[in-house]
């Protein structure tokens, strides 16, 4: 991995007709055992590269992503570099909660 790197985090947004958005970056830098303590949102100490937000929206449209989620950077020191970690999809627990409701109402 590169020194002083900086884990980025692009929330991403797709719906049924394709279309993609993002909700701006967010620094998880600050990491306790490879567990996030701190988000900062918007990044205070780095600047974000468009080519960052312009890759995690191209990835979810690509692949057809129809949720809310996040991309995962690692991006190399002053921003010129970065790596795609990973995609993490937000769970929604509205479907299970109204399914269960409905089966306690019989």
């Amino acid at each position: 991995w590169w020194a002083n790197s900086k884990h980025i985090e692009v929330q991403v947004l797709g719906d049924a007709t394709g279309q993609v958005s993002h909700a701006f970056a967010r620094d998880c830098s600050v990491q306790l055992r490879n567990q996030k303590v701190v988000e900062i949102a918007p990044p205070q100490v780095v600047h974000i590269p468009e080519a960052i937000l312009e890759a995690a929206c191209g990835l979810a449209k690509k692949s057809g992503y129809v949720t809310v989620g996040t991309v995962e950077f690692l991006m190399a020191k002053g921003g010129k570099d970065f790596i795609f970690l990973e995609v993490s999809m937000v769970a929604s627990s509205s479907s299970s909660s109204s399914s269960s409701s409905s089966s306690s109402l019989q």
